[in-house]
């Protein structure tokens, strides 16, 4: 950990987050064996999520304007 410290005060920052980031994949490959490794999405893979997500909003928040308009709310 003082080495961590130690680049973050010599303002290597990136070279710190990636070293602890090294450090818990070890570990984790160590004390985990059986887990398997996340998957790694491509942007293309995110892309084509982001659309598909998109166009779910769209359909329902369409949906839903032609439930209000059909069934306008109840006031107690």
């Amino acid at each position: 950990m003082r080495a961590t410290m130690r680049l973050l005060l010599e303002k290597r920052g990136q070279e710190a987050e990636r070293k602890l980031q090294q450090r818990f994949l070890s570990w984790q490959r160590e004390h985990l064996p059986n887990s398997q490794n996340p998957t790694r999405r491509t942007v293309a893979e995110i892309d084509i999520e982001r659309d598909i997500a998109r166009m779910m909003r769209m359909t329902g928040a369409a949906f839903q304007s032609r439930v209000s308009r059909n069934y306008p709310q109840r006031t107690p």
